[in-house]
């Protein structure tokens, strides 16, 4: 069994939106430290300034919460679509 998760993300102004490949791995909720410092370092920029999202391998959209570029909690949304957590993040995203 892989013992990280499989994902991709994609960057949308300020919004990093992180999506679990659900592909035989761990989850991305149970992987969300090593996710995190591996989009970091993919990115190569600094995360203070970005709204995260991540779509679990349930559908469920949720916020992770960054500080210092690493992992610090987990903010319920539970979006179902991009447009809806959009829509619930407001006036924080940048396009």
């Amino acid at each position: 069994m892989n013992t990280r998760s499989d994902f991709t993300y994609c960057v949308q102004g300020n919004l990093i939106y992180i999506t679990d490949l659900d592909n035989g791995g761990k989850s991305v909720t149970n992987d969300i430290e090593n996710v995190i410092i591996s989009v970091y370092l993919r990115f190569g920029k600094p995360l203070k300034d970005f709204v995260i999202i991540y779509k679990d391998s349930n559908g469920t959209i949720d916020e992770v919460i960054v500080f210092d570029n690493k992992f610090k909690d987990f903010k319920h949304l539970g979006a179902t679509t991009l447009t809806e957590a959009r829509v619930l993040l407001g006036n924080r995203l940048i396009d």
